[in-house]
This record gives C-alpha cells, structure tokens and sequence, in this order.
C-alpha cells in the first residue's frame, strides 16, 4: 500500500489543496495489469523499454492505467475500496493530475512508485503467480506448434 500526499489547485478557486491518496493491487492485480503490457511481466523491463522508444503518449498511457487500476479509498475500518465511480471521480481531479504529472516528469518517483505498488507480503506471491503464468504460456505455444 502506498500513502501519497499530493498538493494541488482547486480548479474552481485556483487555491492550493492537499490530498492523501492511497493505492495498492494485490498479486493478481498486479500480474494481470502486467500481461497487458508485457508478457514476460517484468515491469523493470518494460519500464525501460518505454524509456528507450522516447514515446511520451505509451508512458502516459502507462502511467495513467497503473495509477487508475491502483487507487483506491481507504476506509475507517481499515478496508480498501475500488469502485468504478471513486475511480472516474479521481481521475477527473486535479489531485490525479497532479499526481499523474510528479510519475510522468520523474523516473525515480515513477521507480518506486511501481516497486511499492504491491505490498511487501504479496511480492513473493506475485513471483509464484509471475512464474505459472510464463509457465501456461509456455505450454500454450507449445500446444500451437
């Protein structure tokens, strides 16, 4: 899980506001997220490669589609909230674009942002998960040849 303070203008008001936002995926939403993207799911890999073409437009997309599928509502009770409507709402805000900018304009933020995203208990599930889902694809490419 990560806690991120983010300052931002009020659209209407132009007045500085700060927000904590919160975001974290779980194993399988984290694999699942990566075989969007890259189908070794190594995202230090794909985080390069996107560095190396210079397309500004794929980081953003990334960028945007990782902090979307990780953002969520922590509540009183300690429970983790993602909805379709907290997420269309957040990614309207000024807050996200704030946000959405600091990962766009720092590979260091955007680094550690992506090794944090997933919580430290969950890592070593998500490389068994990472492992088995090369594994399926293995033999499915086999099976086709």
């Amino acid at each position: 899980m990560i806690k991120q303070d983010v300052k931002f203008n009020d659209a209407f008001t132009g007045e500085e506001k700060n927000a904590t936002l919160y975001f974290n995926m779980n194993e399988w939403e984290f694999t699942k997220f990566l075989a969007k993207y890259d189908n070794d799911l190594d995202i230090k890999k794909y985080l390069d490669k996107i560095t190396e073409s210079g397309s500004n437009l794929t980081a953003m997309d990334f960028i945007e589609d990782l902090i979307l599928a990780s953002y969520g509502i922590r509540t009183e009770s300690n429970d983790f909230i993602k909805t379709k409507d907290t997420t269309e709402a957040f990614k309207y805000s000024n807050a996200f674009a704030a946000f959405a900018y600091e990962l766009f304009k720092s590979q260091d933020s955007l680094n550690n942002f992506v090794m944090n995203i997933v919580s430290p208990l969950d890592k070593t599930k998500l490389e068994e998960v990472k492992r088995q889902y090369k594994a399926q694809l293995a033999a499915k490419e086999s099976s086709e040849n």
